[in-house]
């Protein structure tokens, strides 16, 4: 995709203890974090730069669900792609899995894993 594409790298985030989400995980909190992405999406589709206080908003909800999920996105006039990750940790790619399952459809969105 061309257009503006924003990530953020791990910053300390290997090694610390899963959270409790890891082996149960909350359909409220997925359901919280879609709900609030539909919220913000308009602004996100506007945002300039992963250093945005907002990117550090919607991930902060994102590891509601697990501490060990990350996010990335490209946004361009009537195209955003959003990617969920969990940046290798292979103990959680069904849950990333899940949380992709339960995204809503959203005009302009295409939602990945």
């Amino acid at each position: 995709m061309t257009g503006n594409c924003h990530v953020r790298f791990l910053e300390g985030k290997r090694g610390e203890s899963p959270s409790p989400y890891s082996v149960q995980p909350m359909k409220d909190d997925i359901r919280e974090f879609w709900d609030h992405f539909l919220l913000r999406k308009s602004d996100l589709e506007r945002l300039e730069s992963a250093d945005d206080p907002l990117y550090d908003e919607i991930l902060s909800i994102l590891q509601r669900i697990d501490y060990g999920l990350w996010f990335e996105f490209c946004s361009s006039p009537g195209t955003n792609e959003f990617i969920i990750s969990a940046e290798g940790e292979r103990s959680l790619f069904p849950l990333v899995e899940e949380v992709v399952r339960q995204a809503p459809e959203i005009d302009d969105w295409e939602i990945f894993s």
